[in-house]
């Protein structure tokens, strides 16, 4: 591999998790229905430094990106943990926290339970189907197995899931 090429891939790592990151603000802006400029003024920061921000333009600052992150609703997550950290889809985020809350538990306590069981019976894990098929879920949401809220009513716009097996 010569060195561009290095220089390349090393980039495209670097800039992985602003990528992802950018992604999961993209969907709190556009739930929040907020414009760069009232971004910037809830971030103290500039609609220039929103803007750069939005099109990759440089690194952002650690801080900066907390207070972006709070300003369209949501909570900075940094983990050393790669692989083991994952956004829940947006489409089941309110279906998942409806399925916790009626078994009495908190989200993160029930995907962890849901996981182990999962794996404890040697199945695939696989949070849609276990969803939609959850008759719990049906009582909470009126009858419907899903509801595709966006998420409404949660305080991050993502659910961030650490696990230990």
């Amino acid at each position: 591999m010569s060195d561009e090429e290095m220089d390349s891939t090393d980039r495209v790592r670097q800039l992985a998790p602003l990528a992802n990151f950018l992604t999961d603000y993209e969907y709190l802006k556009q739930r929040s229905g907020l414009t760069q400029k009232q971004i910037a003024e809830r971030a103290s920061t500039s609609q220039s430094a929103i803007s750069r921000l939005e099109n990759m333009r440089g690194l952002p600052a650690y801080d900066l990106l907390v207070r972006i992150s709070e300003a369209v609703g949501g909570e900075l997550v940094v983990s050393p943990m790669g692989e083991f950290t994952f956004t829940l889809p947006y489409d089941i985020q309110e279906s998942a926290k409806n399925t916790a809350r009626v078994q009495g538990l908190g989200l993160v306590e029930w995907m962890n339970q849901e996981i182990r069981k999962g794996l404890r019976t040697g199945n695939k894990v696989q949070f849609r189907e276990a969803l939609e098929n959850d008759t719990r879920v049906r009582r909470v949401s009126g009858g419907s197995s899903l509801q595709l809220a966006g998420g409404a009513g949660l305080q991050l716009g993502h659910v961030v899931l650490k696990f230990k097996l």
